[in-house]
């Protein structure tokens, strides 16, 4: 998404909002010489531009876009350092400001879930058992509520699909308890486009992302958030603890270094203690692959 890939009434956007994102867009492109006419598609995710052929060669044009690009890019980054939200879709929990464009304001309906969820980890509940406990009090998952507010982009998601809105998973519990949007701190620009063709996205260093602290009113506290934190690093899975590591402190990844965890995976035909390295899932810019071995009754296979 260049500046946000929302559309009117499917993300809840307003239609004079949208449109002045869009004219905005082309403001940029126009501004460029030789360029003709500009045409924002796709909610705003493509720019289509008309040259001067007199002006402009096949050459020039690729520079052009370039250029266009970079413009665009550099736009958003200014919005972020104001502290303004530029992603398109608000973190459950939270909702744009119809009247102030870039702000988020508390969703009270999702922002009691969320209280709810941290206040289950504080009396020491892993990720499967806060799923668990939210799926049996029947309460909706964050991708059912936002299709039930008019966003129609999670309508492929399962929960929507399979007619099952209840069923919460442990991933959706981790992110949230990670999230510092939540104490009402911005972090703007995790991942960004390094070619304006391939429009292939990477992750930005932690260091380069811009936070923004107190942006919106925060729905914990910075206390609860640590809290939290502090009490997920002392967690361990009892399921672990009853099977022997035989490998601990002798198997570390090969690109973070980090000791590898033990699980349990079931395979076709078994069941086979698998180690794997956990700094992947939360840092990917750091450790990009997946190391794991798999233990049997045998020597460790090796899978990278």
């Amino acid at each position: 998404d260049t500046i946000s890939a929302a559309r009117p009434g499917a993300r809840r956007e307003t239609l004079e909002t949208y449109t002045t994102r869009l004219k905005q867009l082309e403001e940029i492109a126009n501004s460029f010489k030789g360029v003709d006419k500009t045409f924002a598609i796709q909610a705003g995710r493509e720019i289509r531009v008309m040259v001067v052929p007199e002006q402009v060669n096949d050459s020039e044009m690729v520079l052009l876009a370039r250029d266009i690009s970079k413009k665009v890019k550099n736009a958003k980054h200014q919005r972020a350092k104001l502290g303004l939200h530029i992603g398109a879709q608000p973190s459950y929990g939270y909702k744009k400001d119809p009247d102030t464009p870039g702000h988020l304001i508390v969703d009270p309906d999702a922002a009691e879930v969320i209280r709810t969820i941290y206040s289950l980890a504080l009396q020491g509940l892993g990720n499967v058992a806060i799923a668990a406990e939210l799926t049996k009090r029947h309460i909706v998952t964050p991708s059912y509520y936002k299709f039930q507010q008019g966003d129609i982009r999670f309508s492929h998601y399962p929960s929507v699909k399979n007619g099952d809105p209840y069923t919460w998973s442990h991933g959706t519990i981790y992110q949230i308890l990670n999230n510092p949007v939540y104490t009402g701190t911005l972090i703007s620009l995790k991942t960004e486009t390094t070619d304006c063709k391939t429009k292939r996205r990477i992750c930005v260093p932690a260091d380069q992302q811009i936070i923004t602290e107190n942006a919106h009113v925060a729905i914990v506290t910075q206390e609860q958030f640590e809290a939290v934190k502090l009490a997920r690093a002392d967690h361990v899975c009892l399921a672990n603890l009853r099977r022997e590591n035989i490998f601990r402190g002798k198997l570390f990844c090969e690109c973070c270094g980090h000791p590898l965890v033990i699980s349990r995976k079931q395979l076709k035909e078994r069941t086979a203690d698998i180690y794997l390295c956990m700094y992947h899932y939360t840092h990917r810019d750091v450790c990009p692959r997946t190391h794991r071995v798999y233990h049997c009754s045998g020597p460790a296979e090796i899978a990278n």
